[in-house]
């Protein structure tokens, strides 16, 4: 009878070492694809980030052609004579804007030129929320 005790004592032991030991290997896999994660999301940013600076790039260049135009603009409205010529000026201000392709609303271009950018927005946010962090 103790023979018997004794022998479901041990394989209970063993069935909990065997159950600690698979818990832990599962804990251990979790970690390792936790990192991969982090690594392909760090990859994935690195890789985005030169299309983000040529953007920024482009949207400068376009901003400093804008001031210029409005700039110009401005010096024709303010230099104008008479209601006639201001008026004209204005007209030719908003016309030139609207034959170059530009929306009248220059926070439209913005959006537009950064929306592009928006799988660098999901990278940036799915690391910051610590996703790959198990509790």
């Amino acid at each position: 009878m103790t023979l018997i005790i004794i022998g479901v004592i041990v394989v209970v032991i063993a069935l909990v070492v065997i159950a600690m030991y698979n818990g832990l290997v599962r804990l251990n896999q979790q970690a390792e694809e936790a990192w991969s994660d982090i690594t392909v999301q760090l990859k994935r940013r690195v890789d985005l980030i030169p299309n983000l600076v040529n953007t920024v790039k482009g949207y400068a260049s376009h901003e400093k052609t804008v001031f210029e135009d409005v700039t110009k603009a401005r010096a024709s409205v303010v230099n104008a004579q008479g209601v006639a010529d201001t008026a004209k000026a204005d007209e030719q201000k908003r016309g030139d804007r609207r034959q170059n392709g530009e929306p009248a609303e220059p926070r439209i271009v913005f959006a537009v030129h950064f929306q592009k950018e928006r799988p660098l927005r999901c990278s940036q946010r799915s690391l910051a929320d610590g996703k790959f962090i198990s509790p």
